[in-house]
Formats: C-alpha cells, sequence, structure tokens
C-alpha cells in the first residue's frame, strides 16, 4: 500500500515538473529575447534603474511592487509612477482635496495648489461689515484670505485690510 502511495506521489511530482518546465512565462506576453528582456524595463538607455528599482523585469514587461498599504499603488510603463508621493499638508495627501496620481495633486473643485492647499473661494475675503470688495481693495485675496498692502507711508492690516497704520 505504502509502494503504490510513494509510486502515485512520484508520477504526480513527474507530471507537475514536466508542466512547469514548458510552460514559460514568456510565451503568454509576446516572446522577447532575454538579452532585450532587460533593456525593456528601462525607461531609457541613460538609467541603469530597471523599473525604476519599484518593479522586477519579467520577460521585458515591469511588474511592479505592491505596497503593505493596499490603498497605495505603484503603476505605469517602467513603474515610475505611484498614488502615494505627493505633497502632504496636516499630514493629508493632497491636504484631502485632492487625488494623488503620478507624483502630482489633482485638486478637487474649489483647490488648487501643490498640496491642494489653497482655497479657491473669495468669500473669506470680503468684510460683512463693508462693501467696498474684496480686502475692502486694500489687499490681494489669496487662498481664501487677504494679504493687505503695504505703500510709503504705512500698511492695511486686520483680517479684511479695513484699517490702516501710519509708519
Amino acid at each position: 500500500m505504502l509502494r503504490k502511495l510513494l509510486l502515485s506521489l512520484e508520477i504526480f511530482l513527474l507530471i507537475l515538473f514536466y508542466c512547469w518546465a514548458q510552460d514559460d512565462p514568456c510565451t503568454a506576453r509576446a516572446p522577447k529575447k532575454l538579452s532585450n528582456a532587460i533593456d525593456d524595463c528601462r525607461a531609457d538607455n541613460a538609467t541603469a534603474k530597471v523599473c525604476n528599482n519599484r518593479g522586477q523585469c519579467i520577460c521585458g514587461f515591469c511588474e511592479c511592487f505592491y505596497r503593505a498599504d493596499p490603498t497605495e499603488k505603484i503603476y505605469g510603463k517602467y513603474c515610475e509612477c505611484d498614488n502615494f508621493s505627493c505633497d502632504r499638508v496636516n499630514s493629508r495627501l493632497c491636504n484631502g482635496h485632492g487625488i494623488c496620481a503620478c507624483g502630482t495633486c489633482h485638486c478637487s473643485s474649489g483647490w488648487t495648489g501643490a498640496g491642494c492647499d489653497c482655497n479657491t473661494s473669495t468669500s473669506g475675503c470680503i468684510d460683512p461689515e463693508n462693501s467696498d470688495g474684496l480686502c475692502n481693495g486694500h489687499g490681494d485675496c489669496v487662498c481664501g484670505e487677504c494679504n493687505c498692502r503695504e505703500d510709503q507711508h504705512g500698511r492695511y492690516t486686520g483680517k479684511y485690510c479695513q484699517r490702516y497704520k501710519k509708519k
């Protein structure tokens, strides 16, 4: 009985090895000569980095590494892109107001800046007690806040540039 079991196991392993040896992983991916395969995994001839050191070259194609955090992805022909290397504001990727794609924040409507940290709304620059326009006409509305102007005699101050201080 033990002899039959061992023989069956031997046959199974031989069949398994034969099938594995016949299965060329490159055949399904447009076969390439091995010497060209590594070159096809470099962004250009000037770099020695294969798959930008963020993946492995299999049959001339980059297979990008997986990250421990499943929401973080490395992608691109040469694994050159990811969705986690963008600017962070207050520890939040793209300030929580955009999507990180290939190292660049793509901001949601109403936000701008490298880290989507600038609100495009001008409502924070309008003095509720005065109707002289943005920053009372004495400053520039930047990221939803007044940057007050200065002249040779003094400068405007206050949240809405509503006060003038002489030098």
